[in-house]
């Protein structure tokens, strides 16, 4: 925005030619910028955490010379960010705790807030920033107790130290969440590519938006746009193509966008009693639907759904027209709440949400995150189901065209909490089979990559997201050398056999700081164990920071401390560095893109799943 970009470049696919305007520059110089700030950020924290200046040298080369960090800061990615944030965000905790002996001071507030500060950055750039949150938040847990365990100092003084922390550490990343969003709210003023996602209300304050005139009360002979509250698969939708299997009738879909095949007429069922034209639509109503542009019905009965094949699933399709009377097309209204008394018994444009049950069947109007085949356009199934979950059967009339209508403003508030749905149900529903999607038990192994890009043809070259090896797997054995440290110390503790006292003082020296990184690496990495969505290698790059200092802090804790001479210090850190650097130079081709022989990317493949792409090479 600051360097004037429009949005008028989609970035939908790699390859494609940047149009005029398109600040690319700038925006991967501000990427490779906060890939660079992490390097000796990483060397402040393992000097914060007490280590050497050697320690804290070769932490900060391994993440110079990692080369998956190295990809991802080269390129319009939000994970440079992320990583840069966490990183500074650690670094201001870490500086917290040296100064937590002189509390109250301007430098300990100074480092306090900063913590805060980082956490909001953090979350603000992606929600897996609540990881960091969630480390800082145990840190914080147990520095708390210890002062509660403090006998010197009184309840008041507790009460005080906590309420500093919720007010920097809590209030604060709230503060900065809510107020990036006001901006981006007060920027973004008009239709984008993800507008139809948005409810009629969000739509409505854009710039661009003409919103149809919409009647509040909904009646027979309404023309409405009904919408499914759940997913964002959009409107209830239907065209003039058929379902390759099951009856072959007309599909019915959700479609993102409410263009004239999303518009159904309100009629009532053939035999319905005291009926007039005009009449409002109230809860136990029994209607029918017909789609405008086509004249059918929408019809359910005893098939299988294309994608939904269970027994408690119908198929929902359209069918028949005027003049054909089916009693499959007969649907009862039952609404499920409202905003207000009267749109708990009547149905409104936008304040009511309902379900239509099958009046033959006893099945609910149904959709769920499923995408039909190319056949259907990649639009959302739409089934009728009766062991289904009910938060799926939900609709809503967003459009009614037949008077004057228009929908409510949102405050700040409402649109805030709207948008924070929509990116959370998006983002679960990335559920979809990838070529380059990878596991977590995969991770820590560096078992796959992710090509980022492959030259066109003529042309040589490749980039290839893959970690060096070395300083990879290197981390991964740190995090099990933390756990043998762990259990260790825990016996060492409770057993009256006694340890040299340098060893002691080396492993109580150690504990802290191990345990903060550990925190750190495993609350970035065990929860994406809970994830069903697709998940890639750079997923794991926070975790692959912290346990790149983890690393540092073990070669200084089981090697470097062992000797006094400085030059035996810096041979340890060398030897490291060259392997670090030597690896870095073998796989820089898939860093940078840059050409090399086929028989060098065939070397390259360590893995078999390194699925390299050697045809790219001469």
């Amino acid at each position: 925005y600051l360097r004037g970009y429009k949005g008028n470049f989609s970035f939908e696919e790699i390859g494609l030619d940047y149009t005029d305007g398109v600040p690319y520059v700038s925006m991967r110089l501000y990427s490779g910028l906060c890939g660079i700030l992490v390097i000796p950020i990483a060397y402040y924290i393992i000097k914060g955490l007490k280590f050497s200046r050697y320690s804290a040298i070769l932490g900060a080369l391994f993440v110079l010379f990692e080369n998956a960090l190295a990809t991802q800061s080269r390129l319009i990615l939000l994970d440079s960010q992320l990583i840069l944030f966490a990183a500074y965000t650690l670094l201001s905790w870490v500086n917290f705790i040296a100064n937590s002996e002189k509390p109250w001071t301007k430098l300990w507030w100074f480092w306090l807030a900063s913590t805060g500060v980082g956490l909001g950055l953090t979350f603000s750039v992606k929600w897996v920033g609540l990881f960091i949150i969630g480390t800082i938040g145990l840190a914080t847990i147990k520095d708390l107790w210890n002062i509660l365990g403090n006998t010197d100092n009184s309840m008041y003084q507790v009460i005080k130290h906590f309420m500093a922390r919720a007010l920097c550490l809590i209030v604060v990343p709230i503060s900065m969440y809510i107020f990036f969003f006001r901006i981006h709210l007060a920027i973004l003023v008009n239709k984008g590519t993800g507008h139809g996602f948005m409810s009629a209300e969000f739509q409505a304050d854009f710039n661009d938006s003409k919103p149809q005139p919409t009647y509040y009360d909904v009646a027979y002979n309404s023309k409405v746009y009904i919408r499914h509250v759940n997913t964002n698969g959009g409107f209830l939708h239907s065209h003039d193509h058929t379902y390759p299997t099951g009856s072959q009738q007309q599909q019915i879909t959700l479609y993102g966008y409410a263009d004239t095949n999303s518009e159904w007429l309100i009629i009532p069922q053939r035999d319905a009693e005291n009926y007039r034209m005009g009449q409002n639509l109230k809860d136990g109503d029994t209607v029918r639907l017909e789609h405008v542009s086509t004249g059918r019905r929408l019809h359910s009965h005893d098939h299988r759904p294309p994608m939904s094949e269970e027994d408690y699933q119908n198929e929902v399709s359209g069918y028949g027209g005027p003049g054909v009377v089916d009693p499959q097309d007969n649907w009862i209204v039952e609404i499920e709440k409202g905003k207000n008394a009267e749109s708990r018994e009547y149905v409104k444009s936008y304040d009511t949400i309902f379900r239509l049950r099958h009046k033959n069947s006893g099945c609910y109007l149904y959709s769920h995150s499923v995408s039909l085949p190319e056949w259907g356009f990649k639009q959302q199934e739409v089934t009728c189901g009766t062991e289904v979950l009910r938060k799926n059967t939900l609709w809503r009339i967003e459009m009614n065209t037949n008077s004057q209508f228009v929908p409510k403003k949102l405050s700040f508030l409402e649109k805030l909490i709207e948008l924070n749905k929509v990116m959370f149900t998006v983002n679960s529903e990335l559920t979809g089979s990838h070529p380059f999607e990878s596991r977590p038990p995969e991770w820590p192994f560096l078992n796959r990559g992710i090509s980022f890009w492959g030259a066109p043809d003529g042309q040589t070259g490749s980039i290839y997201l893959l970690g060096n090896p070395f300083i990879w797997y290197l981390g991964t054995v740190s995090i099990l050398l933390y756990l043998v440290y762990f259990f260790f110390f825990e016996m060492v503790k409770q057993s009256k056999t006694g340890l040299p006292k340098r060893t002691r003082k080396a492993l109580i020296r150690f504990s802290y700081p191990g345990g903060l990184l550990f925190t750190a690496w495993a609350l970035h990495y065990f929860p994406f164990y809970l994830m069903g969505r697709q998940l890639y290698l750079h997923h794991y790059l926070p975790s692959l920071y912290f346990s790149i200092l983890m690393t540092a802090i073990i070669i200084d804790s089981i090697f470097l401390n062992r000797f006094r001479q400085p030059t035996t210090k810096i041979l340890i850190v060398a030897i490291f560095a060259v392997i670090a650097i030597y690896y870095f130079k073998r796989f820089s081709p898939l860093t940078y893109g840059t050409d090399m022989k086929q028989t060098k990317c065939e070397s390259l493949k360590f893995k078999d799943t390194w699925d390299l792409d050697c045809n790219k090479y001469n």
